[in-house]
């Protein structure tokens, strides 16, 4: 049983090998885990994107989680200040694909060395061909809407590169920019550390979506106003605890009947 509340979450949820042998649909792992979770949502963005079958919104670009996680018998306490949580929601028939998503809390300027308390990032698409970005920086916001009629140029990719001393890394990178303000974005994480999800779509027709998915991406964050024909540097910092998701919809197996 799972409850999801207003300001807290609470839940438990066990899987056999029986059980993914009775129901295949299931596409997941045998464990067991179990949640008693408490939160407040520190920073939230308007609700972002809305279509006839896809919708998409930041209920808590930086939420504060305490409680505690029980997964494969093994405890975890969730302490505040170090958790860095995060909170959207996603709906609808059916998902975007290419998926593309990276969010962050955890953000240390690189000018003044501290950690900015009241700063996160949610970048996710594809939409139509488009990213919305979300970006609050000490309390101010910059927003792209990717169903809004605004004027922005955005450029994208997840690639696959070769670290030398860490081995294959997956790379995100976005970089946005209209009349006012450009922002650059690059997180990096090691192939080893991602883990695979499958979701059904909910529009049916065996359609399975695949994420590439992981917690532990690092990175840089740049933000510039624009004056006039030139660039000024407002913000430069490091992202760490950063989400990173990649997925593309496959078609599933088809199943013939006798």
């Amino acid at each position: 049983q799972c409850f999801l509340g207003e300001n807290n979450a609470i839940g438990s949820v066990c899987v056999s090998e029986n059980d993914l042998l009775e129901h295949p649909e299931y596409m997941g792992n045998t464990g067991a885990m179990a949640w008693n979770l408490t939160f407040t949502r520190a920073i939230s963005f308007e609700p972002d994107y809305k279509s006839k079958d896809i919708s998409w919104s930041v209920i808590g670009g930086k939420t504060d989680f305490s409680g505690t996680i029980i997964f494969n018998d093994e405890e975890f306490n969730i302490d505040p200040k170090r958790s860095f949580g995060y909170y959207d929601k996603n709906w609808g028939k059916d998902f975007s694909s290419p998926f593309f998503h990276i969010s962050s809390s955890f953000i240390t300027s690189q000018i003044s060395g501290k950690l900015l308390q009241n700063s996160a990032i949610a970048v996710q698409g594809e939409y139509r061909d488009r990213l919305s970005v979300l970006v609050c920086i000490e309390g101010k916001k910059i927003e792209f809407h990717a169903d809004k009629r605004q004027r922005y140029e955005v450029i994208h990719d997840c690639q696959e590169i070769n670290d030398d001393d860490l081995g294959p890394k997956l790379h995100w990178s976005c970089s946005v920019h209209d009349k006012k303000h450009v922002i650059d974005i690059d997180v990096y994480c090691r192939t080893k550390d991602l883990f695979l999800r499958d979701y059904e779509s909910p529009s049916g027709e065996r359609k399975v979506m695949r994420v590439l998915s992981t917690g532990t991406g690092v990175g840089k964050f740049k933000l510039y106003k624009v004056v006039k024909k030139s660039l000024e540097l407002v913000e430069q910092a490091e992202i760490s605890k950063c989400i990173c998701e990649y997925g593309n919809l496959e078609k599933g197996e088809s199943v013939e009947l006798n």
